[in-house]
Order: C-alpha cells, then sequence, then structure tokens
C-alpha cells in the first residue's frame, strides 16, 4: 500500500507467517473464494510492530493494524499450514 504523506511515500508490505502442529496437505489456499472462512474467537496480538525510519532530518512511523482475520481450515498452504486471511491498515505519521 502507497500513501502521500507530507511530500513523502510511504510503501508497506505485511508479511504473513502460520504455523500449526496439524500441518496436512490438501486443497491449495488459491481456492478460498469456494470456501468457507471460520472467523476465530480469540486472537492474541503478541506485538503490534511499529517501524520508526529516519531520512531527510524526518521521522516516518509506520504502525500497522489487524481490522480482521479469516481462516480456511481445510484449505493449505504449500507447507500444509491451513490458509489464513489478515486485512489490515497502517497508521503514518511524519514528523
Amino acid at each position: 500500500m502507497k500513501i502521500q504523506e507530507d511530500g513523502y511515500n510511504v510503501s508497506v508490505m505485511g508479511v504473513l507467517a502460520v504455523e500449526s502442529d496439524k500441518s496436512k496437505m490438501g486443497p491449495q489456499c488459491n481456492m478460498m473464494g469456494s470456501s468457507n472462512p471460520v472467523v476465530p474467537s480469540d486472537i492474541e496480538v503478541l506485538d503490534e510492530g511499529v517501524v520508526i525510519i529516519q531520512a531527510d532530518n524526518k521521522e516516518v512511523t509506520v504502525k500497522p493494524k489487524i481490522t480482521s482475520v479469516l481462516v480456511y481450515p481445510e484449505l493449505r498452504d504449500n507447507l500444509g499450514y491451513p490458509c489464513v486471511r489478515v486485512s489490515w491498515i497502517h497508521l503514518t505519521n511524519v514528523k
């Protein structure tokens, strides 16, 4: 996602890693449109994360916020873990 704030273009790319003790092979994640997702009953955020970038005597702070999580228990990624779709926004501040 790219935004422009105070003359700066800030690009943010998220990486999601899923781990499970029940890995197995099955239909691939690219079939998400044909499967019913499950909304987790509880989500524990271990670290919200903040990125601070120093550039041209400016400080750019980027903070991601998760807005929703869907799990596709019958679909699998290439390592056999369940497919997960995360929606998020990021808050950006330039000082």
